[in-house]
């Protein structure tokens, strides 16, 4: 096989079933194209049978994503823009509380931030581990396109 994927799996695949994120990008290197444009030529609208099969809670977790045109790749760059960004809100507000160059205060409502930040983080990964598990990716992307 081409793709490096088993017949099994491409018979699910053809079923309709989920494939992992390693799957799309054996068919996708298969096929010679970028996940991006394979993930684009499997997709369904939001309004599909497909994506109202998935869990309620996921499609709550994805809500509004389509309309800011939010793909895998961009979850992923502000999961790792909010963890730099809260290293440092951190490292900041730890030199402010304990007196270094900022007020007490200030050090304070940095750490603050930085926790907040943090959290953006780590919802983050929840949503692009949870798109991974649930393959919502595709309808995300086409709900883009269509609107």
């Amino acid at each position: 096989m081409f793709s490096g994927l088993s017949l099994r799996t491409i018979q699910r695949i053809e079923g309709g079933k989920r494939l992992s994120f390693e799957s799309l990008q054996g068919l996708a290197a298969a096929f010679e194209i970028e996940v991006a444009e394979l993930l684009r030529e499997l997709a369904m609208k939001k309004t599909s049978s497909g994506w109202k099969k998935r869990p309620l809670w996921v499609r709550a977790l994805y809500l509004g994503s389509g309309r800011v045109n939010m793909d895998r790749r961009e979850f992923q760059k502000v999961e790792v823009f909010a963890a730099i960004a809260g290293f440092i809100f951190v490292v900041f507000g730890g030199c402010g509380y304990f007196g270094y160059f900022l007020a007490e205060k200030t050090g304070v409502l940095f750490l603050f931030c930085g926790a907040l930040l943090f959290l953006g983080a780590y919802l983050m990964s929840v949503a692009v581990r949870t798109g991974d598990e649930y393959f919502v990716w595709p309808w995300l992307d086409s709900s883009a396109d269509n609107s």
